[in-house]
């Protein structure tokens, strides 16, 4: 029987180490779980941040890319601006210097069709006194030729 109760002690104590080791075991994984659980929650706020951070960075990436195609365009409306100033003020002055010479050319149009109405006129004058010269001459020999038949037929006589 002393053995029996050797191997009944021996038997309870180790009962007890395997409870005691089990329990604590248990307190472990009961342990690891609860820090797998804080693990897994703290990933996911980790994850939920990262997404966060990539939601801002994309937005001020995104952000940054429109102020840059912005200012581009805002450089090439102003560089289009710029040309387009200086070609309109080049056709402007082109254009007034054809109206400027159209201006000329029509007063010296005015001025030639003056001189031409002036020398037109002129000449008018010119042919009508021709005429009544010649108008003087005609007479004038008739009343010659008048004379000299009356001295042509006194000399006769």
């Amino acid at each position: 029987e002393k053995l029996e109760d050797k191997v009944d002690s021996h038997c309870a104590k180790l009962e007890k180490r395997i409870d005691q080791r089990s329990d604590v075991l248990q307190e472990k994984m009961d342990s690891n779980e609860t820090a797998m659980h804080l693990q897994h929650e703290e990933a996911k706020r980790q994850r939920s941040a990262l997404d966060e951070f990539r939601a801002q960075f994309t937005a001020q990436l995104e952000h940054a890319v429109v102020q840059k195609v912005i200012a581009r365009l805002d450089d090439s409306s102003k560089s289009f601006t710029s040309k387009l100033e200086e070609n309109s003020k080049m056709v402007s002055d082109k254009l007034q210097n054809t109206s400027d010479q159209a201006a000329r050319l029509i007063s010296n149009g005015e001025a030639s069709y003056q001189q031409i109405t002036t020398v037109l006129t002129k000449m008018e004058e010119n042919i009508h006194q021709n005429q009544r010269m010649l108008s003087n001459t005609e007479a004038a020999g008739q009343q010659i030729g008048t004379v000299l038949v009356k001295v042509e037929d006194h000399s006769q006589q």
